[in-house]
């Protein structure tokens, strides 16, 4: 009987009370038949032959099929229980199939110390399964970076420019307000960081299949080489196309089918204007201002024949500088259905009829694929008060 006990443990409840119970639309003739049989082998004791257990295992196997299609009928939504994968073995054994679920992502924009307790309570209330940080937590905060890295949720991060605020550039270093001989505040973030810091690198997340893959960190943005020292001192890089280089690297060694990249600003190729995701805003007026070593390495990694379902940053705020009377696009999505976000809705904490009010952007991902991506507003209550679509997937296309 070990393979009984073996489907039991296989299967889930709805379809073992189906298997206990039959219903009256089956056909009668044969199940009268196939069942005689059965119990004729059980009776006997005799069920340890070959030719027995054949007989058992087809009686099994047919019947299941029969109720699953009756089910996948009656039910539509049967996404929610776990298919059963019919074995072309001769054994006539079944296997669980395991059913990919939607994964809620929270991409948590330019922070600029704008991180309380009761972001990590909505972050818990949301629902979410994963969480990105796009980098800015502050000017080298480390207060923050310790509460984020608390947070009990899988998460991965990336540095931004300001989280190197007084170690990167000449100016910020003599506006330092800490012994830069006695401490290091950036190796600090790092350090708590750990492995969900993702700059040059990567965290895999075997039980989505799925592997965040980090641009360059403490990324300024634009085309001209910018916080060298850091990248030199911190990571052997020197120039656009060895970071590009590294980035790659640690694409062709990701585990996961999917590929999620997350940076703090976002590629250089998504448009010129300054209200596109990485248009420059400020005089003079226009130009992209992506980074192209990050384009790049995507570029490469789909030669690879890499899925990549999202790419991920922020460092260009919504809000522009040159105009009020509209704000940057935030979402785009390449040929290759890539859907490219910009969460950096600054301020990410506002305060309305005295209560305060946060933004997280939630992306929704299904078999690979984004399906909505859209912009949510927190209240008082850590419920959602406002829901911005800024994308959703055609239900054709899925």
């Amino acid at each position: 009987m070990g393979i009984i006990f073996d489907l039991e443990k296989k299967l889930s409840i709805p379809l073992l009370l189906l298997f206990l119970f039959p219903v009256p639309c089956l056909s009668r003739l044969w199940c009268a038949k196939r069942t005689t049989q059965v119990i004729s082998i059980i009776k006997s004791d005799s069920y340890s032959t070959v030719r027995d257990f054949n007989e058992l295992a087809l009686f099994v196997q047919t019947y299941l099929v029969f109720l699953l299609v009756l089910l996948r009928r009656l039910c539509p939504n049967l996404a929610e229980f776990p298919m059963l994968e019919i074995d072309s073995k001769e054994s006539g054994m079944t296997s669980q199939k395991k059913q990919s679920k939607t994964l809620k992502i929270a991409v948590v924009g330019d922070i600029h110390d704008q991180w309380e307790v009761e972001d990590a309570l909505a972050l818990k209330q949301l629902g979410v399964d994963l969480v990105l940080f796009v980098g800015d937590f502050g000017n080298e905060s480390v207060e923050v970076v310790k509460a984020i890295a608390s947070l009990n949720i899988p998460k991965a991060a990336i540095m931004g420019n300001h989280d190197a605020w007084y170690t990167a550039t000449e100016w910020g270093r003599k506006k330092c307000p800490y012994d830069r001989s006695q401490e290091d505040w950036v190796q600090e973030q790092l350090d708590l960081l750990g492995a969900a810091h993702v700059g040059y690198s990567k965290l895999e997340f075997p039980e989505w299949n799925l592997t965040v893959v980090g641009g360059r960190p403490f990324s300024w943005g634009g085309p001209e080489w910018r916080f060298a020292d850091i990248c030199k001192e911190r990571y052997g890089v020197t120039d656009m196309e060895e970071s590009a280089a590294k980035i790659t690297a640690a694409v062709k060694t990701a585990a996961g089918d999917a590929i999620i990249f997350l940076g703090h600003n976002g590629p250089s190729g998504l448009g010129d204007r300054p209200e596109d995701p990485c248009g420059k805003d400020w005089h003079p007026i226009g130009g992209d201002f992506g980074d192209p070593d990050f384009a790049e390495a995507i570029s490469q990694t789909i030669n690879l024949g890499k899925t990549i379902p999202l790419v991920t940053f922020g460092h260009m705020h919504h809000t522009l500088r040159h105009t009020k009377k509209v704000l940057r696009t935030s979402v785009f999505r390449n040929p290759q259905g890539t859907i490219y976000l910009n969460a950096a809705s600054v301020p990410r904490i506002i305060e309305h009829d005295g209560y305060k009010q946060r933004n997280f952007s939630i992306v929704h991902l299904e078999a690979g694929v984004v399906t909505q991506a859209a912009l949510v507003w927190v209240g008082k209550d850590l419920q959602a008060i406002s829901e911005e679509i800024l994308y959703e997937l055609s239900p054709s296309k899925l």
